[in-house]
């Protein structure tokens, strides 16, 4: 039925105030159609044209009504549809909500009772306005959308007020969403938690395979095989008059090996039928399964047969029958297979929701391979997934305990793999030459105790240890984040730069908490990795992490250490948050020699004093430009290369030990092959990032003071970076201009670190897999490693919550206090005046303004 009315292009307008006056939900459509979306000073709808269509009305319409309102109008197009509502009121280039289901159709009808005409876009290919604007935000923050929103680390983006746009990490996309664990399928599992398939058949090993005879035009068969014939006939699913496949689950003469089987598949028939089966016996030799279910008999003449039914306690007659249905499995002796002997497979009975079968475990374990597939699905969509595919009643709960039991067997218990950890160690060693595992434990009183409880692990791949030194570039970054799950602890990681100033994580550990204890730790393990020692100069770069900068001051004290500037300016914005002190911070770190930045900082006190004092007290060389060193031939002032690498890990923080060490390691294999596919495609002396960089500097090169023979100049970004600077460009134009002899290319002044050799050997040394947990060998280690005890994690307590009546709360030695309502005779609460006593445990004494209030039996005023 047409819902709608086209308006003719050449009829005359509508009175919307007297056509809609009384109706709601009836409007207008306003189609742009068979243009495009283009970007000239903001977005605009090009090339194409109006029309409108009128008396829509809202409460019926869909999104399938809109496409066949497009298709009228214009019928040439065959590509695909793409629909963008307008709303009212708003810029074109912020304003656009994409149609795509009848869900967005009613959010648009929201806006008809204000708004009787609605403006569409449509676009008759894949839709560009989504790209539009994110150009636009990716030009104006330089950053991409990504995961790191959906850190708690507070990742640079495009809603920070600060962002350094100089130093923009082209991160390459790592597919991590088939990662499946080396443990996925050995790891307690049981053999019998495999699930069975829809089947149900039970092929014997008898059968033979059905080879053809090509010599012969017509097919033969014997006597011998109309039997197989039969079965094959028997074993096809039936489809019934509703359209589902039905396919049987027991035959007479099926055998199975174990009883196991047996239990298994009588559980899944009793699921997929929805019938109450139990196990009338069940022992060695023999199993009887019956049906519990109970109809009414309306065909017998004579008196009907009573069953006695509890209800409440109370026994009720009740005018039914029991189901014929059963079944009854047996076997000779123990060493035999179990034979069906006995199937009435005919139900009686009505269909039944309440199923004893349907227990947590048992469809936990039917859901291994869905866990597998989506590991992250919500506990509310696997329940209504559940009800929908077996129609059985049971609670969330009891899905929230069958997702635990799948992931336990997907990705083992947390407990468990705290065990094999040593082994797991041994496998990275034997797999990756020069790797370094190791494993800090807790002191054990009892030196004969046969455990051991973890603490902390350190992991560093030969490979990339390989690498990192390849890349011939001195600068970390150090980072930590939080671990999910019944254990919480930190991930500590350390971040390298690549030739094409790209991540290159280098070293990753899981610690109990991130104190200075733990990064001590993580430091001394690190030195020894990479022949560190206390005169070395290195450059790191954190958060301001108390611990890390006490660890990093303790053993690396001559190591140029900076802060990360986002961090310093999110401490400053509680005091002084307007733009104006933003800009000043971002001025003073950015600029590169001394005396622009003393002119700056005296701004700053003229600007505001006590933000020049609050600044001041940051020593210049951990955040700004001007006081850096050039050892490290980079000019980052944030710690977003740190930041990037703990987004990429947001998945595995949820997992197990083992599980979580093998996602990172996993992940950083598979990074390396993609880098080294981008590598490839490269040409040039100099990586891709580099040759971008170069390019402006070129364009613009000026005359300033250089020196070509220290490769320096006053400006000090080429000493700082690497890269020559426009000045130095120009200086050796000239020099080429006069005839200079054997002066190399620009590209040639450029620091080793950014030319694609270092890049390509940076790379070459690919972190290879590690077998199954079954192939693992045997660690030496006398010892069995425990899980750890529970730590609380330092950071931003959590929000106190209102106390609820009668609750008790703790408070001290022994004392604590009970929080209750009085209510008076006139109604109301006296909350504002009550008051409770310090007392022992839940024996307070409470006084409330001379109310009397009874306790145990005693009366207090």
């Amino acid at each position: 039925m047409v819902i709608w009315n086209r308006r003719s292009r050449f009829g005359s307008e509508l009175n919307i105030q007297e056509e809609y006056g009384k109706f709601d939900k009836l409007c207008s459509f306003k189609i742009h159609h068979s243009g495009l979306f283009m970007k000239n000073r903001g977005v605009t709808y090009e090339y194409g044209a109006v029309d409108y269509y009128d008396f829509v009305d809202m409460d019926v319409f869909s999104i399938h009504e809109l496409a066949d309102m497009v298709r009228e109008l214009d019928n040439q197009h065959s590509e695909p549809i793409s629909f963008q509502f307008h709303i009212p009121g708003t810029q074109l280039d912020v304003g656009l909500l994409p149609l795509l289901t009848d869900g967005d159709v009613h959010v648009m009808s929201g806006f008809v009772k204000e708004n009787k005409v609605l403006d569409i876009y449509v676009e008759h290919r894949q839709s560009t306005v989504n790209q539009i604007l994110q150009d636009d935000i990716e030009s104006e923050f330089g950053y991409t959308d990504s995961d790191d929103d959906e850190t708690e680390d507070g990742i640079v983006g495009a809603n920070d007020l600060l962002y350094d746009k100089n130093n923009i990490l082209d991160e390459p996309d790592v597919d991590m969403s088939n990662y499946i664990s080396v443990l996925d399928h050995v790891v307690e599992r049981d053999p019998n938690t495999i699930p069975i398939p829809d089947s149900f058949e039970n092929f014997n090993d008898d059968d033979e395979l059905n080879v053809i005879d090509t010599q012969v035009l017509d097919s033969i068969v014997v006597e011998g095989d109309k039997r197989k014939e039969m079965l094959k006939i028997l074993a096809k699913p039936v489809i019934c008059s509703h359209g589902e496949v039905h396919l049987p689950a027991f035959r007479l003469g099926q055998k199975f090996k174990n009883k196991e089987d047996v239990k298994q598949l009588v559980k899944l028939h009793s699921i997929h039928t929805k019938r109450a089966l139990y196990f009338d016996k069940n022992d060695k030799t023999r199993i009887r399964v019956k049906c519990n279910g109970v109809v009414a008999d309306l065909t017998q003449s004579g008196p009907w047969t009573k069953a006695k039914l509890n209800c409440k306690k109370k026994v009720v007659a009740s005018t039914t029958s029991t189901c014929p249905w059963v079944l009854f499995i047996s076997r000779k002796n123990i060493e035999d297979e179990w034979m069906v002997k006995t199937v009435v497979s005919d139900h009686t009975c009505a269909y039944s929701r309440e199923i004893k079968a349907c227990t947590a475990e048992f469809m936990g374990k039917n859901l291994i391979g869905q866990v597998e597939r989506n590991p992250t699905i919500p506990v509310r969509a696997l329940h209504e997934e559940l009800q929908k595919k077996y129609e059985v009643g049971f609670s969330r709960m009891k899905a929230f305990r069958a997702k635990e039991i799948a992931q336990k067997h997907v990705f083992g218990d947390f407990q468990k793999q705290y065990a094999l950890l040593w082994d797991y160690g041994l496998e990275l060693k034997r797999t990756n030459v020069g790797t370094t595992f190791k494993v800090d434990v807790y002191s054990e009183p009892n030196v004969n105790s046969q455990t051991r409880m973890f603490k902390r692990v350190y992991v560093c791949l030969g490979p990339l240890k390989l690498g990192f030194k390849a890349g011939l570039r001195d600068f970390l970054g150090f980072d930590g984040c939080f671990l999910k799950g019944p254990y919480p602890g930190q991930i500590l990681s350390v971040v390298g730069l690549d030739s094409n100033n790209g991540i290159y994580p280098l070293v990753y550990s899981i610690v109990e908490s991130e104190n200075t204890a733990s990064w001590t730790w993580f430091l001394d393990c690190l030195a020894e990795d990479l022949d560190l020692n206390a005169s070395s100069n290195f450059t790191f770069i954190s958060d301001r992490q108390k611990g890390l900068t006490n660890a990093i001051a303790k053993i690396f004290p001559n190591a140029e250490h900076r802060s990360c500037l986002k961090h310093i300016h999110e401490n400053m914005r509680r005091f002084w948050s307007d733009t104006e002190y933003r800009n000043l911070l971002w001025d003073s770190a950015t600029t590169t020699t001394t005396p622009h930045f003393d002119n700056v900082m005296e701004l700053s006190r003229q600007f505001d004093v006590e933000a020049y004092e609050w600044l001041k007290k940051i020593p210049p060389e951990q955040w700004s430009l001007s006081h850096f060193s050039g050892r490290a031939k980079k000019d980052s002032l944030t710690s977003n290369v740190c930041e990037v690498f703990n987004s990429k890990t947001l998945d595995a923080r949820d997992k197990p030990v083992i599980t979580c060490l093998e996602y990172i390691r996993e992940y950083l294999m598979k990074r390396i092959v993609v880098v080294q596919k981008a590598i490839d495609k490269c040409k040039g002396p100099l990586t891709q990032t580099a040759t971008n960089l170069l390019e402006p500097i070129m364009k613009e090169a000026t005359q300033n003071v250089v020196n070509l023979k220290e490769t320096t100049c006053t400006c000090r970004y080429w000493e700082l970076t690497g890269i020559v600077c426009s000045h130095a460009v120009s200086a050796i134009w000239n020099k080429i201009n006069r005839g200079g002899k054997n002066v190399p290319e620009i590209e040639a002044w450029v620091h080793p670190v950014y030319w694609l050799e270092t890049w390509a050997d940076m790379y070459s040394f690919k972190v290879d897999p590690i077998n199954g947990r079954t192939m693992w060998s045997k660690a030496p280690c006398p010892t069995t490693l425990t899980a750890p005890k529970h730590q609380i994690q330092v950071g931003r307590p959590k929000k106190k919550r209102k106390r609820a009546q009668g609750e008790v709360v703790t408070t001290g030695k022994n004392l604590s206090r009970k929080y209750i309502t009085v209510t008076c005779s006139k109604g109301g609460n006296k909350g504002p005046n009550q008051r409770s006593c310090k007392g022992q445990g839940g024996e307070n004494d409470v006084r409330n303004d001379g109310k009397r209030v009874k306790k145990k039996g005693k009366s207090v005023v």
